[in-house]
């Protein structure tokens, strides 16, 4: 039944490939493919689940925290998950079993969650309670730097036990079953079969954490390749300052590129909630939360499947996709708002954008295990992460941009960043032929 499965979810190519990895290795593939998919489909529901701009913003304003602290989650999440990558790459690259590291970090993201949980359960005066809302951002904060060396070590992890041609299909599956479990709970939420309440989403956290260990486990379960086999024979670990060197890489450097102008697919939602100029999102947020997770459910394995025959036209044709949507929204915001009135226009707008950010998503960590000398895949992950975090830090004006230009100027920049983005995704270069790095 497990080689059933593997055959049908990956390529054929990754079927005949068995050379970059040892022989050991190679026997186990259906198991490590299955076991990848359990333990991202684990974490992908958990952060569902710990929603930093849906779950614990609600959590925060439900007890009367200041807004200051609400604006702080996205940005604690997201720089705080990219910028420590850079100091932990060395000893990443060092390390003889990844697998281990990985899983320390999953570990430290469930404990910090099930803080979040025990924080976040109601009770106490009012006081307490906004008390507790700084705590929960503490949290959040201890939740970035585990979640940063998870990411770090699972580059090296996927090219120490996947073969390539099989890394986008274990991305893409998870991330589609992931999202499924995502969208039972929105949908739970939405015909209040769970009660929207600080008690029912503390237990969404505590069962958040429980998922986060048992991914932990699927990857300490994995087959990796030994160090001899997973390192170029002879290089050392990086240092930091050489590792900022890979930048002379014309190659990971385009791709960095790429990767910066194809953040819109992240930062426009919000902007894209309100582009109607009215408060009529806040009652239609359930609605944008189905149409995001429905569109991870339909198109994360098909982008997966897409990236490991080519990475390169995913990023080039989610450039595009994306382009689209938030080019039409942002001419009818600032022209003819009445245009998005009707209930279904701005969701329908939002799946799109969102099929395009799973494409980006997959499409950038298949290229970039692929492209990646495998001695120095943490390396390269944690240079590339910790630009775009930088990128990330700066991108507030946007906020400015809208209100000083209107609510479709950030759309506008949006729409125009893509169409860079997928006219430089044409020059990457193909790397899942056989010549490329592995």
């Amino acid at each position: 039944m497990r080689d059933r499965i593997y055959r049908l979810l990956v390529s054929k190519e990754a079927l005949r490939d068995g050379g970059e990895l040892p022989a050991e290795v190679v026997e186990h593939q259906p198991r490590n493919f299955l076991r990848h998919v359990q333990a991202l489909a684990l974490t992908k529901t958990g952060d569902g689940l710990v929603d930093p701009k849906l779950v614990l913003a609600w959590i925060l304003g439900s007890v009367g925290a200041p807004a200051s602290a609400v604006g702080l989650l996205v940005p604690i999440r997201e720089a705080g998950a990219l910028l420590p990558q850079l100091a932990m790459a060395r000893r990443v690259d060092a390390a003889p079993k990844k697998k281990v590291l990985w899983a320390l970090g999953a570990t430290g993201q469930a404990l910090a969650v099930a803080g979040m949980a025990w924080v976040a359960w109601p009770g106490g005066e009012t006081g307490h309670r906004v008390a507790s809302a700084w705590g929960i951002v503490a949290l959040l904060g201890v939740f970035a730097v585990f979640r940063a060396l998870c990411s770090v070590s699972y580059r090296p992890l996927q090219g120490a036990t996947l073969l390539r041609g099989s890394r986008g299909a274990a991305t893409g599956t998870a991330g589609s079953l992931g999202a499924a479990a995502v969208l039972g709970f929105g949908a739970l939420l939405a015909a209040n079969v769970v009660p929207l309440s600080t008690a029912s989403l503390a237990v969404a956290l505590a069962i958040a954490a429980l998922l986060w260990l048992l991914a932990a486990l699927c990857v300490l379960a994995l087959r990796e390749a030994p160090p001899e086999e997973s390192r170029e024979s002879g290089e050392p670990p990086l240092s930091l300052r050489s590792s900022m060197g890979l930048l002379k890489d014309r190659r990971f450097r385009r791709f960095c590129l790429v990767r910066a102008a194809l953040l819109p697919t992240a930062l426009a939602p919000p902007f894209l909630v309100t582009a109607e100029g009215t408060p009529r999102a806040l009652g239609t947020l359930g609605v944008f939360v189905l149409a995001s997770s429905g569109a991870a459910v339909l198109s994360s394995a098909l982008w997966g499947r897409l990236a490991d025959r080519s990475s390169r036209r995913v990023l080039m044709w989610s450039g595009w996709m994306a382009a689209a949507p938030l080019a039409l929204t942002a001419w009818a915001a600032q022209f003819a708002p009445h245009w998005l009135a009707p209930g279904w226009v701005l969701p329908s707008a939002m799946f799109i954008l969102m099929n395009a950010y799973h494409g980006v998503r997959i499409g950038r960590a298949t290229h970039l295990v692929d492209m990646a000398p495998k001695g120095q895949r943490a390396a390269y992950t944690a240079v590339s992460n910790t630009l775009i975090g930088a990128v990330l830090a700066a991108a507030s004006g946007f906020g400015v941009l809208a209100q000083f230009g209107g609510r479709g100027a950030p759309l506008f920049a949006f729409a125009a960043l893509c169409v860079v983005a997928a006219w430089l995704a044409r020059t990457l270069e193909e790397v899942q032929g056989p010549r490329s790095a592995g």
